[in-house]
């Protein structure tokens, strides 16, 4: 027989106990509280505070002088090409899973943008 009279049935830990009262609080708390102005002008300065954090740890990691290079030119068969064939041919590219780009709209990027970004990826399909 368990401390709780119960047979066959041990007491939960005490910490999964406090963690759940805990989360409770807060839900209630995040949900149903109130800030005051000493909890918003707290929370403006440790904002502050951890932004310099990160900004330190950014500039710790970013080299000193990072290497510059002349881009590739531009081949020449790539200058014959309309937008649709660029975009296509990009579009290609991604889906086959060969290359991924950080823009998210290429309908922002001129013709000459789409260009310059076939040509970088160059080394990576060997046209």
């Amino acid at each position: 027989m368990t401390s709780n009279g119960k047979h066959d049935q041990t007491l939960p830990d005490p910490t999964v106990v406090l963690d759940t009262i805990l989360e409770h609080v807060a839900e209630e708390e995040a949900e149903n509280g109130s800030s005051t102005e000493a909890d918003e002008q707290w929370a403006q300065a440790l904002h502050q505070k951890m932004t310099a954090r990160i900004a330190v740890m950014r500039r710790q990691l970013t080299p000193l002088r990072a290497p510059i290079t002349a881009p590739s030119p531009i081949r020449s068969k790539l200058y014959a090409l309309h937008r649709g064939d660029l975009l296509a041919q990009i579009a290609a590219l991604v889906a086959s899973g060969r290359v991924q780009y950080a823009h998210q709209d290429l309908t922002r990027l001129s013709d000459a943008d789409l260009r310059r970004l076939l040509t970088e990826l160059s080394p990576v399909t060997k046209d």
